[in-house]
């Protein structure tokens, strides 16, 4: 049996598999893996972590991820990091029942259609949504859509926190104040 290579020997790029997420979250299974944090390596898709039914916050930013996919299995799942990756569609998120936070800046979503509202609005505790961050850095190209933030807080009443932008007030009460 070959000896196992630490993480930093890893080629970026590589894959994620079910030992090396075992390996690089410290754990002895992936059902014991509460948070994984995986950034800058290369990922070009999330594959792997469907054993990890118990994860919380998951972050695969700075990688080379071009679709949601893979983590359908994670309804405890509470944060959602995925800034800086090739997204162009949100999906599969529909099982998220206990997602929070999503943050997808700096990917490639260019339009209401591809951030699939419908989908978002599903997430039932979905409080806190990035498509670009708080100075305006790392925008999605849909965030330059006109009444973009309109449309996403009518079509998610109960965020919170609109791309680091608290919303104090429920949106019913915003749409009468503009």
């Amino acid at each position: 049996m070959p000896a196992e290579r630490p993480i930093s020997a890893i080629k970026p790029g590589t894959s994620l598999n079910t030992e090396l997420v075992k390996a690089h979250a410290g754990q002895f299974s992936c059902d014991a893996v509460c948070v994984f944090t995986y950034t800058g390596r290369g990922l070009p898709n999330i594959t792997a972590l469907h054993q990890c039914v118990n994860l919380v916050e998951l972050n695969l930013s700075d990688n080379l991820v071009s679709k949601i996919e893979g983590i359908e299995t994670l309804s405890k799942l509470k944060k959602l990091v995925l800034t800086n990756n090739k997204i162009t569609r949100v999906e599969n998120l529909g099982s998220l029942e206990s997602l929070e936070h999503l943050l997808i800046q700096g990917n490639q979503i260019t339009s209401l259609e591809a951030l699939n509202l419908p989908l978002l609005t599903q997430l039932p505790k979905l409080r806190s949504l990035y498509l670009k961050n708080v100075d305006g850095s790392q925008p999605n190209p849909v965030c330059k859509e006109k009444d973009y933030k309109q449309t996403i807080l009518t079509a998610l009443p109960d965020l919170r926190n609109l791309d680091g932008e608290r919303m104090s007030f429920p949106v019913s009460v915003l749409v009468v104040l503009t």
